[in-house]
């Protein structure tokens, strides 16, 4: 809560974050935290955040921890399915709405999921709508596309992997100019694109790409 507020300041009240909870054990392994619970705690968390943003106490007999904010940053979460959805939608100001290989009807379902959510949930304004995907750039870019899904999702098995491994294919300007298109006309206020590999050519071609649409 203290780095988030800090970077809030530092940006001028620009910063956005983006939670969620993931479904890869071997991530919360990596910090030692419990795969178990994990909703439950993502929700506590948020709530303990809030609080130390509006400056309450958060130790009985302690001072506030702070820094204090009066526009708190706008929290959007990662959801899919339903239940995660209506969890998300008492506490959430939008949603990251993810196709892996940024297809329209993927990101609609998520979006129409939320839009029910935040009206369940008697909420005022629709939720904030952040889309992403993968892509990627580079020379060689479907091999690298193909062995960086796989290796990310092996562990939900070599099927699972190898499956979801063979459906993207966003790894040139024009595959990557559809994805954009699907995500805008799905609903999407905002993109954020995930690039598979950490070469340069990754900034520099989609630099390229944004400036011709």
């Amino acid at each position: 809560a203290k780095e988030i507020a800090t970077l809030d300041i530092i940006s001028g009240g620009r910063l956005t974050i983006t939670v969620g909870v993931g479904g890869r054990t071997m991530d919360y392994e990596a910090v030692g935290a419990q795969f178990k619970g994990r909703f439950q705690r993502m929700d506590e968390q948020i709530a303990t955040m809030k609080r130390v943003w509006a400056l309450e106490t958060i130790v009985e007999g302690a001072d506030p921890v702070g820094p204090g904010l009066a526009s708190p940053p706008k929290i959007l979460a990662g959801v899919m399915g339903p239940k995660s959805t209506a969890r998300v939608s008492q506490w959430a100001d939008g949603v990251f709405a993810w196709s892996g290989n940024g297809e329209r009807n993927e990101i609609e379902h998520i979006i129409t999921m939320a839009d029910a959510a935040w009206a369940d949930a008697g909420r005022s304004t629709k939720p904030y709508r952040l889309g992403g995907c993968w892509y990627t750039l580079a020379d060689d870019g479907q091999q690298k596309l193909y062995d960086y899904v796989y290796k990310y999702l092996e562990f939900a098995g070599p099927e699972v992997a190898k499956m979801m491994a063979e459906s993207v294919n966003r790894s040139s300007e024009d595959a990557l100019n559809e994805a954009l298109d699907n995500l805008e006309a799905a609903g999407c206020e905002e993109i954020m694109l995930s690039p598979v590999t950490a070469e340069l050519a990754e900034v520099d071609r989609l630099a390229g790409v944004i400036a011709r649409r």
